[in-house]
């Protein structure tokens, strides 16, 4: 079942088939990963040597150590960990091209899991309005993001989530006119980030916000969908420690000041986005204990008149 015509710009799953058991079943490693139900005796039974349906289980490799699986993984984790004096996390793939078919496991990825021992504290009661862009009481991350000037948000005026393939066009082109700058930025929009449904949020691949050090899921009044906790992509952000943050429309202490990032200079703008850029640092820090962040501008500060509606007093 090889696969030579992909797009490998078309995403991380370019090279993969969804394929029905019985398709998939003529794959010779099918046998694999594979056990039979044994309708008669009310049980699995290893590979697919029986016949009866077929269940994904994994347990010739697991269970019945068809080749030492299990074995192999310790052992590059081990060499890893020694080789980097960290813990480290592998992306693996295993194919029978070996001599008489045997399997052979190729390492595809390996890279150190991310350990920072800085202590942030966030009292996101104490924060003060007209100061702070965002605030998140689920956020994940830790420590302090240095060396950020630029943002990128969607505008809440120009949100319509039937648009949602154009605004990912929009924010691909603006991730990479920062990209040549050598710079970096904070992202913020409505609804999932990388989702595959575009009605939830906006359908961008990972590539697409390759120079993003913060990324913000914030609801609006009249659109609130369940952040992406969970999601393959979310997990590719965390594991580049992305900053992720959430903020639910109603919260008292999560928000977005929309007011407050308009007022910021803007360096290009878009049909649906804004991109902005500060003459200092954003402050970009995570509390990973609490799951609390904020995204601020140290010398950011409203007139009382000017202050966000949309921050809701404690």
């Amino acid at each position: 079942m090889e696969r030579l015509d992909f797009d490998l710009s078309a995403g991380e799953e370019a090279t993969l088939a969804r394929l029905d058991l019985s398709e998939a079943e003529k794959d010779r490693g099918f046998s694999l990963v594979a056990s039979t139900w044994n309708i008669e005796d009310d049980r699995l039974e290893p590979g697919v040597s029986a016949r009866g349906p077929r269940i994904i289980d994994f347990a010739p490799v697991l269970k019945y150590d068809l080749f030492p699986f299990a074995a192999v993984v310790d052992a590059v984790l081990e060499v890893g960990t020694k080789s980097m004096g960290i813990p480290v996390e592998i992306e693996y793939a295993v194919s029978e091209d070996g001599p008489d078919l045997a399997p052979v496991f190729y390492i595809l990825q390996i890279k150190p899991l991310i350990q920072r021992s800085d202590k942030i504290v966030i009292d996101l009661g104490a924060l003060v309005k007209g100061e702070c862009l965002v605030a998140s009481d689920r956020c994940m991350g830790n420590g302090r993001i240095h060396g950020v000037r630029d943002l990128v948000f969607i505008d809440p005026e120009s949100w319509d989530r039937s648009d949602t393939e154009t605004i990912a066009k929009e924010i691909a082109s603006l991730n990479e006119s920062i990209k040549a700058e050598g710079r970096y930025y904070a992202l913020i929009g409505p609804g999932r980030w990388g989702t595959r449904d575009r009605w939830l949020g906006v359908p961008v691949s990972f590539a697409q916000i390759s120079n993003a050090k913060a990324i913000v899921e914030a609801d609006l009044p009249d659109f609130s969908v369940d952040s992406s906790l969970g999601s393959h992509f979310f997990h590719n952000v965390t594991a580049m420690n992305i900053g992720y943050f959430s903020a639910a429309y109603g919260s008292t202490s999560s928000f977005v000041d929309w007011d407050a990032l308009a007022s910021l200079p803007v360096h290009a703008k878009t049909a649906h986005c804004v991109h902005a850029r500060t003459g200092d640092d954003i402050d970009i820090s995570m509390d990973g204990r609490l799951g609390h962040g904020v995204i601020r501008i140290p010398t950011l500060q409203l007139t009382p008149d000017e202050k966000s509606d949309n921050i809701i007093d404690n």
